[in-house]
């Protein structure tokens, strides 16, 4: 039984409440059939409807006017439960490449064209950090953002540079589209992406792309590390580090390299 509405989202509670009867109905259903089963007013159930069509939510059966659920449930559907499958076959790999460096490790997900964290493991030695799970990540800054973008499509990098503002947060940012897509070259043919203080000038940044079976890029895993714990040294231990997790958990993800 669903809960009762939060104060001022009754629309909101309603579409979802046209959604669910929907799916429960499992086959195209008429709008009579609709206002019967969740007993809304013609008119607010009509404006619902259309709404949902405009979102590809609902979709309608233009000859016997019938309704049943849209693609971009499926779509949204599919992100979700991809980001519940990756964070189950990442989380032994993150944990062990946290406890290899002693850093902080933050696993991405990709959502449409779109990043966020879906899963963060720190040490003893994790510095306060504005990185957390549920943030958005930035694709032309942060190195887990970099590690997704360089492996788009060229359609899909288009499309995402359309809607994502360049903004600047350091002096070391990349603020034009020209300057990025040579950066994601470099990106792609090294394999993975770094960020020295891109986004943060006390923060390094190393990332790897993780791939699906489809050799799709789904997500990324990240190493965070100080700048005043950087050292040279190490940083090349610390790239093969997110290198091999990276192609682990893609395998795991049924990637075939």
């Amino acid at each position: 039984m669903p809960n009762a509405p939060i104060r001022g989202t009754a629309v909101l509670a309603k579409g979802i409440l046209v959604l669910r009867t929907i799916a429960d109905l499992r086959e195209p259903t008429s709008f009579t059939v609709l206002q019967k089963k969740t007993g809304l007013p013609k008119g607010t159930l009509h404006r619902i409807l259309q709404a949902l069509i405009a979102e590809n939510l609902v979709s309608q059966g233009m000859q016997n006017r019938t309704y049943q659920l849209g693609l971009d449930l499926l779509r949204l559907a599919n992100v979700a439960l991809s980001n519940v499958h990756l964070r189950d076959v990442a989380q032994q790999e993150c944990r062990q490449l946290c406890n290899i460096t002693g850093e902080t490790v933050n696993l991405i997900a990709r959502d449409g064209l779109k990043a966020i964290i879906i899963d963060r493991f720190d040490t003893e030695k994790a510095v306060s950090s504005s990185e957390s799970i549920g943030l958005h990540i930035h694709l032309h800054c942060a190195a887990a953002g970099k590690a997704i973008a360089a492996f788009l499509s060229d359609d899909e990098l288009e499309s995402a540079l359309s809607k994502h503002k360049l903004e600047k947060f350091t002096t070391k940012t990349i603020t034009t589209r020209t300057k990025l897509k040579r950066h994601l070259e470099v990106v792609r043919t090294q394999g993975f992406a770094t960020n020295d203080g891109e986004t943060d000038p006390s923060v390094f940044g190393i990332a790897a792309p993780i791939f699906d079976l489809r050799n799709q890029v789904v997500g990324s895993v990240n190493l965070t590390v100080p700048q005043f714990r950087l050292k040279t040294k190490e940083s090349d231990r610390q790239i093969h580090a997110v290198l091999d997790a990276s192609e682990r958990i893609s395998q795991s993800m049924g990637h075939v390299s």
